[in-house]
């Protein structure tokens, strides 16, 4: 792997993230099971500026010329080559994200791998389903539109059942429950169980917020309209949350879903059909509560 030898001339084992696990571990049968749109690795602090430079000398970059000590990643990309490159120093960037999964734990809990050569490291099992929990539920905001990607579901079952020792869902639950997700984490688990992709019991109360979002996972699964009104609110919310307010972020989030072609159609022929009301407040619900 040309991105990692390099760095390992300079003692630096990167940790392997998310997609780039799969070129390692052998999880899926078949590589290409494994969709990937950039290569993800984790830094530690004290190596990452000396890592950047390496990468430059080699032929990555991005407009990004420094290293900014209030960025959490550096993404670069090599002329020649299709895929984007991300540095991280830090899984999440909110520091609430961050209290579920710091790097620091990560860099220490992982194992040693080789990889055509090159020396890289593999995270924990654990770790890993924290952050493929963490990634599309809170940083990608599945939890907040009421959506699980296919691909996480598969990934995560396939995760639990290759762990020779199981999993230790006792230390997981409290792990979210500690930074203030476990309704997160019971209703991602739920879903893998309504799928029977895997065993995953349940910790602590299961209450009426985590049976909503678990009807609410079923409805927009089945539904391209309720995904797209999903993920129109979703936009709505992130707008609202980097200062946008009133009908300009509404207006706004119209003009990027209506960019889309294929959403467009979608939309209308969804809409054509007739109104999915009883999904419809469900999504409204939950993503204003």
């Amino acid at each position: 792997m040309e991105l990692v030898a390099p760095l390992n001339r300079i003692g630096v084992e990167p940790v392997l993230l998310k997609g780039a696990i799969r070129l390692v571990d052998g999880l899926y049968p078949e590589i290409g099971w494994r969709m990937m749109r950039d290569l993800d690795v984790l830094i530690s602090e004290g190596s990452l500026a000396e890592a950047v430079e390496v990468l430059r000398g080699i032929g990555y970059d991005s407009e990004q010329r420094a290293i900014d000590p209030l960025e959490k990643d550096w993404r670069a990309r090599h002329p020649d080559r299709p895929a984007l490159v991300e540095v991280h120093r830090e899984l999440f960037g909110a520091a609430k994200q961050q209290q579920l999964l710091p790097a620091a734990d990560v860099i220490n809990g992982a194992r040693p791998a080789t990889f055509h050569g090159t020396r890289v490291r593999l995270p924990a099992l654990e770790h890993q389903i924290v952050h493929l929990i963490g990634h599309g539920q809170l940083l990608e905001g599945g939890y907040a539109s009421g959506r699980i990607e296919l691909r996480d579901r598969l990934e995560a079952g396939l995760l639990v059942r290759s762990s020779p020792r199981g999993v230790d869902w006792d230390r997981l639950f409290a792990r979210f429950a500690a930074a203030g997700y476990y309704r997160p984490l019971a209703s991602f688990l739920l879903a893998l169980n309504d799928d029977a992709l895997c065993a995953a019991p349940i910790r602590g109360r299961i209450d009426g917020l985590v049976r909503f979002q678990r009807r609410r996972v079923a409805l927009q699964a089945r539904s391209v309209a309720m995904t797209l009104a999903g993920w129109y609110f979703l936009r709505v919310k992130k707008q609202a949350s980097k200062g946008a307010k009133g009908w300009p972020r509404v207006v706004q989030t119209c003009r990027e879903l209506f960019k889309d072609h294929g959403a467009r159609r979608a939309l209308i022929k969804k809409i054509i059909r007739g109104p999915q009301l009883q999904s419809l407040m469900l999504l409204l619900i939950g993503t204003y509560a």
